[in-house]
């Protein structure tokens, strides 16, 4: 048997938002001004950053016009190189070095009010909201 769809319960519910976005960089290219070393990559003594990131987000419309959110990021960093990390002291070719940090982001809890236009003359003024 099918659950009654209760408008009550559906209007609390949309009251909610959760979100989750995700975020991925790589840079290996070298320059130096405008003008790119591509013998760094063949030659394999590039620097290589890798930054990902994964954001959580909830936010609940309090009313009309007050509204709460809180996000909180996940951040994953690791860099690479032949020439830091004391990867400069050996002679092998496979002297690549790395570093890597991971922990929680600058999270933020917000208390947000909507357009401070009162709500009967929103219509008139606020036809984009």
């Amino acid at each position: 048997m099918m659950p009654q769809h209760d408008a009550a319960n559906h209007k609390a519910l949309s009251n909610w938002t959760v979100s989750v976005n995700n975020r991925y960089f790589k840079s290996y290219k070298h320059f130096v001004g405008k003008e790119e070393q591509h013998e760094r990559v063949e030659a394999g003594t590039e620097v290589i950053n890798h930054f990902a990131s994964t954001e959580f987000g909830i936010s609940r419309n309090l009313n009309n016009r007050w509204s709460s959110a809180l996000f909180v990021p996940i951040i994953s960093n690791a860099r690479s190189s032949m020439y830091e990390h004391y990867g400069n002291t050996n002679k092998s070719p496979n002297a690549r070095r790395s570093t890597h940090s991971f922990g929680l982001g600058m999270h933020a809890w917000l208390l947000i009010i909507g357009c401070l236009i009162p709500q009967n003359h929103r219509e008139q003024m606020c036809k984009w909201v």
